[in-house]
C-alpha cells in the first residue's frame, strides 16, 4: 500500500492583487517500496465538481503510486472550492414570481422561513431558479486560469524539492498530468507557462478556453436550477489570451499530449479543438464516436465521455510509455499570449509568476515577491516526510538478496539465507512442484514469484486459464522473467480486488500454492494472502448455500409474496419522495450510544431499520419509518418479526423474504427485487403490469438499506450501528436478538482477527463481517457520485473510501435545517394488481410446470433404459437434444430462471473433469452429470407446482372473503 502524505505550504501570492498569506494544500502518495531513478510524478487536476477529497481521486492517488511507480500528487488549487455544488443561495422571493409555482399558503411559508423552499419543491413539476452565494473576493476566487495553473506548477515543484530534501530519487523527465474538462484545460495552460515540465498530458475533454468566463454555469440539483455568476468574468479582460489557439501559437511543444473528445460534446466544438492542437508536435488527438464507445474506457460520446479514468490511463501509457520532454528549463523567461505577458522567474527555487496585461496592478515590489518566494522555498527544505523513516525501516528489514548461478547455468536467488529455487536445476524443480500442486478446474494463486520458474511451470499446465501471483513488497526482488498470462501483484488491495474479479469471472474454487521458503521469509504476508483467498472462498460458499436455499425456500417465498401484490406497492412508488436526511440503523454494538440522539431527531429524518435492528429501536422508544428485510429463512420471521408489534412502521421487503413477514404487514409494505431476480421482475412487469426496482445487495439488510435510502430521498444518508466488528467485546447492540458478550476465548474459537478500526485503532472482526465491509466499499463506489453518504457509526471497522462524520456533526449540518418530515401516504398514484390478474398469472405458471415435469421424466427414462458403457448412441443424443430444446423454451415461461441457472452451474462444478480421463471415464462423468441435473430440476419443479397450487387456493379463499 502506498504511503500517503499531506502537507500545507505557503502558496504563491495572488497575481490579481498581491495577497501573500495564501496556503496550498497538497496530497501525495509515495510507492510502498519507496522511489528509484525511474519513479515519476503524476499530478491529478480535477475540473468542476471534482476536488482533492473526491473518492475517485483518492483511490487513484493510492493505486497509481504502486501501479506505475510514480509519486502521485494533487492540490487544492486556487478557487477550487467555488467550483463545487453550493449550499447557500438567494432567490427572487417576490410574491408575483413565486405565484408561478406555489400556492398562497406555500408562499407564506417560504417568505416566513426560506428553508421551507426545498421541501415544498419536491411535489412540484417545475425546477426553481436560484443564485449561488459564492462569497468570492480578489484574495481567492475561481479564476479558471493563471492562478489555478500556478498552483498546479507550484505543487509539482514543491514535491520535487521535498523529495530531494528527503533523499528520494525520482525521474525528473517523467512527469504526467491527468485532467478532465477544466482540469485538462489547466494542464494545457500549465504546459504553456512551464514548457519544460510535463512528459505526458492526458486531456479528457479540455475546453478551448474557460467556458464559464463567457457563460453562466447552471447546476441542476434537488429541483433547483442553481446559477453561478463567477467573479472572474468581471476581472479577466484579455480572454483571447486564454484560448488554446493563442496559448499554443508558435509554441514548441515537447510534451506528449493525448487528447480525447466525444462527438456529442455540448461544451467543446470538436473541429475547433482539433484545430487548436493541430500545429503542435507530439499530439495524439482522438475523436470518440459511437464506434469507439467500448463501455470499458469510454461509455458515451458526451462531454467527458463518462470515461473510466483508471482504464484510460492504462490505455494511454500503454500507447506511449516513454516520452522525453526536450525543452530545457530557463531561469527567467516571458510567456506572451495575445495582449498578456506572464513573467516567470525560477531563480529562487519555487517559480515566481507576475502578470502583465495592462489592467491588473499589484502594489508589491518585485524584490519583495522574490524574497517571499525564497522564504517559501526554504520552508519546504525543512519538511521531513513521515514515510521516509517507514520506508527506510522496511528496507532495513528487507532480506539480503544474492543472485547465484546453478549447476545448469540458470540463475537462482538466495533471499535472507533461503534458496528460492533449486541450486541444481530450478526448472526441473518447478515442473515437479507444478505437477504435484496443479488441480484441474481450479484457479491457481501463487504466493511468491522469485525468478518466475514456478509461475512459468504452472502457466504451462494452466494453458488458457490465468495465474495470479502475489510477491511481497518487502522481498525487494525485481521481476526479471515475464511470463505471458501471469499477473504479479505486490499491493494487497489490488490483489484482493483481482482475486474477487477472478472468482466472479471464472466461477470456480481457488487453490493457493506457496513457493519454496516464502512461508518462512514472510509468514505474516502469507497469512494475509491466505485470508484474502479464504474470504473469496467464503463468498463462493455463501453462493453455493444460497442455491439449496433458492431451490426450495426461495420459490416458496416468492410465490406466497406475489399474492399480496393486490395490496402492497412497488418501491418505485417511493422513488425520491423525500428530501430529508435518511438514517440507516444497523444492529452493531455502537448503535446503543447513538439512540438518544436518534430519538431526539426522529421526527425530522427518515429512519430505516436494517432487519433485526428494529427491536433495539423500539426498546429505545423509536419507531422507524421503515424496516427492511431480505432474509427468507424461517428463523428470520420467528426470531425477529413473529411477536413484533407493527405500529406505524412500514415494511420494505425483497420478493424472496419470508412470506409470513409479508403476510404480517400485508397492506403496509413495499416490494423490491435483487439482481438475481431480474428475469422474475421482468416477468411481473410483462404479466402483471407492475414494475419493481432492483436494489443493490451485499449479503445483509444494511447493504440494501443504504441503496434504498438513496433511492427514496434526495437528502444525505448516515449509517449508524454499522460496526462490522466486535466493538466493546459485544456482537450486537443491546436488545438485539443476536446480542452476546464475548471474551478472548470466544474470539479465538471463532477465528477473529484484527483490522483497521473506525478511529484508526485495531478492532476484531470475522471473515463474514470483513466480507460485508468490502461489499459496503463496492456499493459506496456505485452510489458516491450522486449521493452524500457518511459513516457515523463512531466504532467498529473502517469502511475504506466512505467519509466519516460524528453523528452529532451530521445532525448539526444536515438535520437541523428540517422541520417535521412530510407524510407520503396518499400523495401519488400507486401501481395496482388485482386478485383476478394474480389468479391467471399462477394458473398459467402451473400449466408450464406440468409440461416441465413431463419432459424431465422422459429424459430420465431415456437415460435409465439406454445406458451404455462407452458412449451415448446417436438416437439417444437426438432424443435428449430434442428434450433439452423444449426445456429451454419452457424455462423462460416460469419464475425459476435464476434457480435453473444456479443449479446448472453447481452441477457442472460437482462433475469436474479428472486428470487423464479415459473415454469410459468421460462418458461415466457426463452420464452422471446429466442424470443429476435432470433429477435436481425435477425436484425443483415438483415443489414449484405444489407451492403454486397452495397459493392458488389461498387466492381463491381471499377472493371468496372479499
Amino acid at each position: 500500500m502506498a504511503h500517503l502524505e499531506s502537507i500545507i505550504i505557503p502558496a504563491h501570492h495572488t497575481i490579481w492583487n498581491g495577497y501573500s498569506k495564501r496556503e496550498l494544500r497538497i496530497e501525495f502518495a509515495i510507492p510502498e517500496k519507496g522511489t528509484n531513478e525511474e519513479t515519476g510524478l503524476f499530478i491529478f487536476v480535477p475540473g468542476f465538481g471534482g476536488h482533492v477529497d473526491s473518492n475517485v481521486y483518492k483511490k487513484m492517488r493510492s493505486q497509481f503510486a504502486d501501479l506505475y511507480n510514480v509519486v502521485t500528487v494533487q492540490c487544492d488549487y486556487f478557487g477550487n472550492r467555488f467550483m463545487q455544488g453550493v449550499s447557500n443561495f438567494t432567490f427572487n422571493d417576490e410574491t408575483s414570481f413565486l405565484a408561478k409555482i406555489f400556492s398562497e399558503d406555500e408562499i407564506s411559508q417560504i417568505q416566513k422561513d426560506s428553508s421551507n423552499l426545498l421541501p415544498l419543491l419536491q411535489n412540484k413539476e417545475e425546477e426553481f431558479p436560484v443564485y449561488a452565494k459564492l462569497d468570492e473576493t480578489l484574495d481567492e476566487f475561481a479564476d479558471m486560469s493563471y492562478m489555478q495553473a500556478i498552483d498546479i506548477i507550484t505543487a509539482i515543484e514543491a514535491i520535487k524539492l521535498i523529495l530531494n530534501k528527503n533523499d528520494f530519487h525520482y525521474n525528473e523527465q517523467r512527469i504526467i498530468g491527468f485532467g478532465q474538462s477544466q482540469g485538462a484545460y489547466l494542464l494545457h495552460l500549465s504546459n504553456r507557462l512551464a514548457p519544460h515540465l510535463f512528459s505526458h498530458i492526458i486531456d479528457i475533454a479540455a475546453w478551448i478556453s474557460p467556458v464559464y468566463l463567457e457563460y453562466t454555469r447552471c447546476l441542476y440539483t434537488q429541483k433547483l436550477q442553481v446559477y453561478f455568476n463567477y467573479l472572474a468574468s468581471n476581472i479577466i479582460e484579455d480572454r483571447e489570451a486564454l484560448t488554446l489557439h493563442q496559448l499554443y501559437k508558435n509554441f514548441e511543444n515537447s510534451a506528449f499530449i493525448y487528447s480525447a473528445i466525444g462527438t456529442t460534446d455540448n461544451l467543446v466544438d470538436v473541429e475547433d479543438k482539433k484545430a487548436s492542437l493541430s500545429k503542435l508536435h507530439h499530439v495524439q488527438f482522438e475523436i470518440i464516436d459511437s464506434a469507439k464507445v467500448d463501455n470499458v474506457i469510454f461509455k458515451s460520446t458526451n462531454h467527458g465521455m463518462d470515461a473510466d479514468f483508471i482504464e484510460l490511463v492504462k490505455y494511454v501509457l500503454k500507447m506511449q510509455p516513454q516520452h522525453h520532454n526536450k525543452n530545457e528549463r530557463e531561469l527567467c523567461y516571458t510567456v506572451t499570449s495575445a495582449n498578456t505577458k506572464i513573467h516567470v522567474d525560477y531563480c529562487n527555487g519555487l517559480p515566481l509568476f507576475q502578470l502583465e496585461d495592462g489592467y491588473v496592478k499589484v502594489d508589491v515590489a518585485p524584490d519583495e515577491l522574490a524574497r517571499q518566494t525564497n522564504r517559501n522555498t526554504k520552508t519546504l527544505q525543512d519538511y521531513s516526510l513521515k514515510s521516509r523513516n517507514i520506508i527506510a525501516e522496511m528496507k532495513q528489514q528487507q532480506p539480503t538478496i544474492d543472485y547465484i548461478e546453478t549447476k545448469t547455468g540458470l540463475p537462482t536467488i538466495v533471499l535472507g539465507g533461503y534458496l528460492l529455487h533449486s541450486k541444481y536445476d530450478p526448472k526441473k524443480e518447478a515442473n515437479k512442484i507444478a505437477e504435484k500442486e496443479f488441480e484441474e478446474g481450479y484457479l491457481h494463486v501463487l504466493f511468491g514469484y522469485g525468478y518466475g520458474y514456478l509461475a512459468q511451470a504452472l502457466k504451462a499446465k494452466l494453458e488458457d486459464a490465468p495465474l495470479l501471483v502475489f510477491e511481497p513488497a518487502m522481498s525487494g526482488i525485481e521481476k526479471t522473467m515475464t511470463v505471458e498470462g501471469v499477473t504479479v501483484i505486490s499491493n494487497k488491495k489490488l490483489f484482493q480486488e483481482q482475486v474477487r474479479a477472478y472468482h466472479d469471472e471464472y466461477d470456480t474454487n481457488m487453490k493457493l500454492i506457496c513457493s519454496p521458503n516464502y512461508d518462512k521469509l514472510f509468514p505474516m504476508e502469507q497469512r494475509n494472502v491466505n485470508l484474502i483467498v479464504k474470504e473469496s472462498y467464503l463468498v463462493d460458499q455463501m453462493r453455493r448455500n444460497t442455491i439449496s436455499f433458492f431451490s426450495d425456500i426461495w420459490q416458496q417465498n416468492v410465490r406466497h409474496n406475489l399474492q399480496f401484490l393486490d395490496g402492497a406497492e412497488s418501491l418505485n412508488d417511493l422513488h425520491k419522495r423525500y428530501t430529508q436526511p435518511v438514517i440507516v440503523a444497523s444492529g452493531g454494538p455502537s448503535l446503543t450510544k447513538q439512540l438518544p440522539l436518534l430519538k431526539k431527531i426522529a421526527d425530522q429524518v427518515v429512519i430505516i431499520a436494517a432487519g433485526s435492528t428494529i427491536k433495539s429501536l423500539l426498546a429505545a422508544g423509536i419507531e422507524p419509518d421503515y424496516v427492511l428485510t431480505i432474509d427468507g429463512a424461517p428463523i428470520n420471521y420467528n426470531l425477529h418479526f413473529k411477536d413484533l408489534e407493527i405500529g406505524q412502521t412500514k415494511l420494505i421487503t425483497a420478493l424472496s423474504s419470508h412470506y409470513k413477514i409479508t403476510e404480517k404487514y400485508k397492506d403496509n409494505l413495499y416490494f423490491y427485487g435483487m439482481g438475481i431476480e431480474d428475469t422474475i421482475l421482468d416477468y411481473c412487469e410483462e404479466k402483471l403490469g407492475i414494475k419493481i426496482p432492483i436494489m443493490l445487495n451485499g449479503g445483509s439488510c444494511a447493504h440494501t438499506a443504504l441503496h434504498v435510502a438513496t433511492f427514496i430521498s434526495s437528502g444525505p444518508v448516515a449509517l449508524i450501528g454499522q460496526d462490522l466488528a466486535y466493538t466493546n467485546n459485544q456482537t450486537h447492540a443491546a436488545d438485539n436478538a443476536g446480542y452476546i458478550e464475548i471474551d478472548e476465548n470466544w474470539l479465538i474459537r471463532n477465528y477473529a482477527y484484527e483490522v483497521e478500526g473506525y478511529n484508526g485503532d485495531k478492532v476484531y472482526t470475522s471473515l463474514t463481517f470483513n466480507s460485508m465491509r468490502q461489499q459496503f466499499e463496492e456499493i459506496y463506489e456505485v452510489l458516491k457520485d450522486h449521493h452524500v453518504i457518511y459513516n457515523c457509526t463512531e466504532g467498529g471497522s473502517k469502511i475504506d473510501g466512505m467519509p466519516q462524520k460524528t453523528f452529532q456533526d451530521f445532525c448539526q449540518e444536515y438535520v437541523d435545517l428540517f422541520q417535521a418530515k412530510e407524510s407520503q401516504d396518499a400523495s401519488y398514484e400507486k401501481q395496482t394488481v388485482t386478485l383476478t390478474q394474480l389468479k391467471k398469472f399462477f394458473e398459467d405458471e402451473l400449466d408450464v410446470y406440468r409440461q416441465l415435469e413431463h419432459q424431465l421424466q422422459r429424459a430420465l427414462t431415456i437415460l435409465r433404459e439406454k445406458k451404455s458403457n462407452i458412449q451415448f448412441t446417436k438416437p439417444v443424443l437426438k432424443k435428449l437434444d430434442k428434450i433439452d430444446e423444449k426445456l429451454i423454451e419452457l424455462y423462460d415461461q416460469v419464475l425459476l430462471d435464476s434457480v435453473i441457472y444456479l443449479i446448472i452451474l453447481e452441477t457442472r462444478k460437482d462433475f469436474k473433469k479428472g486428470k487423464n480421463e479415459t473415454l469410459e471415464q468421460t462418458y461415466e462423468r457426463v452420464y452422471n452429470q446429466s442424470k443429476a441435473l435432470y433429477e435436481k430440476l425435477l425436484v425443483v419443479f415438483q415443489k414449484a407446482r405444489r407451492y403454486t397450487q397452495e397459493v392458488l387456493l389461498e387466492i381463491e379463499e381471499r377472493g371468496t372473503h372479499s
